[in-house]
């Protein structure tokens, strides 16, 4: 950041998101608003920490999604020896940034308004995550609100899986 690249502090904030949302989802409360700043941090709820993570996720996508950002002349080139996941691919960064919100937002299933919104906000990430480069379909939520788990069922393989798989 103090050379003024944009690239790396992106795409480390993405692994940091989705470090933490693994973690969190492991074991539940932990350290985020105190963590590296004393030897007995204090732990956040899991809760607080979803929510961090959906801010997080948003802001990461305005940055993404942001030709200034992604397209800074500052930005050096990201070769295979330094991102190994996607060689500094800010494209496939940003649809595996969109893969984690679909993930972050289908984690928070149990407490989750069971309504076309809250649907539609999952299908809105999965749509922005599997673009033109993907080959499978991309499914719409069609207002099963008895069982909304089974209408974003078909595309939770696709969210997760696939960036990863893409990637090796």
């Amino acid at each position: 950041e103090e050379a003024g690249y944009t690239n790396f502090p992106l795409i480390g904030r993405t692994i940091r998101l989705m470090s933490t949302q693994l973690t969190t989802d492991a074991f539940g409360d932990m350290p985020l608003t105190e963590a590296y700043q004393a030897t007995a941090s204090k732990y956040d709820t899991q809760e607080f920490i979803y929510q961090w993570m959906l801010t997080e996720v948003d802001d990461l996508l305005a940055q993404y999604n942001n030709a200034a950002v992604t397209g800074n002349p500052a930005n050096i080139a990201i070769t295979r020896q330094m991102d190994r996941i996607y060689s500094g691919d800010l494209k496939k960064w940003r649809q595996f940034t969109y893969a984690l919100k679909a993930r972050i937002l289908l984690r928070k299933l149990p407490n989750w308004d069971n309504n076309q919104a809250a649907c539609e906000k999952i299908i809105a990430a999965v749509d922005a995550a599997l673009t033109e480069d993907w080959e499978e379909p991309i499914y719409k939520f069609h207002g099963d609100l008895q069982n909304p788990r089974l209408a974003v069922g078909k595309v939770v393989r696709m969210i997760w899986i696939k960036p990863f798989l893409r990637s090796i």
